[in-house]
C-alpha cells in the first residue's frame, strides 16, 4: 500500500528542512571554532549529528518500510554529518558526531518502522519540531560561547 502523498509530501519538505538546517549548523560551527572549548564543540557535533539522523531515518523507515534500509540510510547520513560537523574542530568532535550519527540513525529507523500504522505524517511533524528546538538551543549555546572569555565555557559560569 505505501505511505500516503500526505506522508510522503511532509517526508520531502522535511529532509529540505533537515538539510537546511544541517547546512546552517556546520556553517555556524565552523565560523565559531576558534572561540569554542573542546567540550562545547563535541557537544555541538552530537547533537547536529544525532537529531538529524533521526529525522533522516525516521523519514526512512516511514517511506521505505523495510528496517534493514532505512536503518543504513539513517546511519550513514548520521555517521557523514557528524565526521563533518566535527572535522573543523577536533578529531575527538568528529569522533562524537559519528557515533551520535550512528545511534541517532538506528533510533530513527526504529521509529519509522514502529509508527508506520499509527501517525507517519505526525511523526514527521514532530520529529521536526525536535529538530527546529535542539538547533536553536545549540545556536543560542555557540553565541553564548563566543562572548566568553578564551577556555572559559558557559557551562563554569552557571555553576
Amino acid at each position: 500500500m505505501g505511505p500516503s502523498a500526505l506522508t510522503m509530501n511532509t517526508s520531502i519538505a522535511s529532509l529540505i528542512f533537515v538539510l537546511l538546517v544541517v547546512v546552517v549548523l556546520i556553517l555556524h560551527l565552523r565560523a565559531k571554532k576558534t572561540v569554542l572549548t573542546k567540550m562545547t564543540g563535541m557537544m555541538a557535533a552530537m547533537t547536529i549529528a544525532m537529531v538529524s539522523s533521526l529525522v533522516v531515518g525516521t523519514i526512512a523507515g516511514i517511506v521505505l518500510e523495510k528496517l534493514f534500509l532505512s536503518t543504513v540510510i539513517g546511519v550513514t547520513f548520521g555517521m557523514i554529518v557528524g565526521y563533518v560537523s566535527g572535522r573543523s574542530l577536533h578529531l575527538l568532535a568528529s569522533l562524537d558526531g559519528m557515533l551520535a550519527g550512528l545511534m541517532g540513525g538506528m533510533m530513527g529507523a526504529m521509529l519509522g518502522v514502529m509508527v508506520i500504522s499509527d501517525y507517519p505524517t505526525l511523526s514527521i511533524v514532530f520529529m521536526d519540531v525536535v529538530l527546529a528546538v535542539s538547533m536553536l538551543l545549540l545556536y543560542q549555546l555557540l553565541d553564548a560561547e563566543e562572548s566568553l572569555p578564551v577556555g572559559i565555557s558557559a557551562s563554569q559560569l552557571e555553576a
